[in-house]
């Protein structure tokens, strides 16, 4: 259970250090980390609270995965319509910065997997007030973050890159979010239960596809007819 939400982590760790390479300006780029980093700090006051005995079970309880599974495909769907309509805008010479705010909107499983993991050392580390744990894991945060979006800058020094990357972890995420509980499940539970849950799994998948799907081609249409600019 662990290792499939470590995975998770980190594709959304992944995707969104890609979101914020998407701004063109450095200064923009840190100050997009900065944010991230002082949500963390923020919210050290609430977490500090939260029984962490209740969050081990929670984590431990297969519905709570499943429930991780069906956002990460939902956000993931989601992410994929805002590339595809940011390459239409970038082409069309279109600025619609809605849209451009939308895709710079970090991973939700990648936050709650900083509010874990601040949960955690809050009960992990001893002899240390709460405040100089938060703020230096909030400082951490923001030197990890800019090195990786520096990082990144350099090795995709092209806009159509970066878009690509953002498509590509998107459908991986989805790929991990459908097929790995399936592993899990079918360690714990009969081949009948098994099927069962892989035939609602992709039909829930194919529901959010076409969903999707109609959105994006009801939006070409409508523009097609001169209803939307």
């Amino acid at each position: 259970m662990w290792l499939f939400l470590g995975i998770l982590f980190l594709f959304g760790g992944l995707h969104t250090v890609n979101n914020i390479s998407l701004i063109n300006k450095r200064r923009y780029q840190l100050i997009c980390c900065a944010f991230i980093s002082a949500a963390a700090f923020i919210l050290f006051p609430i977490l500090t609270k939260i029984n962490i005995q209740a969050v081990d079970r929670g984590l431990s309880d297969f519905n709570v995965l499943s429930m991780v599974c069906t956002f990460q495909v939902f956000e993931s769907m989601a992410a994929m319509l805002i590339s595809l309509l940011l390459i239409k805008n970038h082409y069309n010479g279109q600025n619609r910065m809605r849209i451009h705010y939308l895709a710079l909107l970090p991973s939700g499983v990648f936050l709650a997997g900083l509010s874990l993991i601040q949960m955690y050392l809050f009960h992990g580390i001893e002899g240390i007030h709460f405040v100089w744990i938060a703020l230096g894991f909030a400082g951490s945060l923001f030197v990890i973050l800019g090195l990786s979006v520096a990082v990144l800058n350099k090795l995709e020094r092209v806009w159509e890159w970066k878009i690509e990357s953002k498509i590509i972890l998107a459908f991986l995420q989805i790929l991990l979010a459908m097929f790995l509980p399936l592993i899990i499940v079918g360690m714990n539970i009969g081949e009948s239960h098994f099927k069962i849950y892989f035939g609602q799994t992709l039909a829930t998948f194919l529901f959010m596809l076409g969903l999707v799907g109609t959105g994006f081609l009801w939006q070409m249409h409508l523009e097609e007819k001169g209803k939307i600019t």
